[in-house]
């Protein structure tokens, strides 16, 4: 039971950060003139093999600063941890670094 439970929560957080940076995107760019259509994508999250993790890591830059954002799952597409940082940078390559 606790299994289900921690996926549902996952699943719940998941729904949550995507919910609050398509807020923030929107906000972001009706203050800085950006079509909608310009970086907004939906994407599909495919399982690692058995026994493994998987990383995802994303930055969005700003006008001076930016955001990196890390989230590990495992196999079973469980959340093992998130996290997300802002740096003092607006160079497009140091954030993604």
């Amino acid at each position: 039971m606790e299994d289900l439970s921690q996926q549902v929560k996952s699943e719940e957080l998941e729904r949550a950060f995507q919910r609050n940076f398509h807020e923030h995107w929107m906000i972001m760019s009706k203050n800085h003139h950006i079509p909608p259509s310009s970086t907004v994508s939906i994407t599909h999250w495919n399982n690692p093999t058995r026994e493994r993790r998987k990383i995802n890591c994303d930055a969005a830059v700003g006008k001076f600063d930016s955001a990196i954002a890390m989230i590990a799952r495992d196999w079973r597409g469980n959340l093992v941890f998130a996290c997300s940082i802002k740096v003092n940078t607006n160079i497009p390559i140091q954030a993604k670094a």
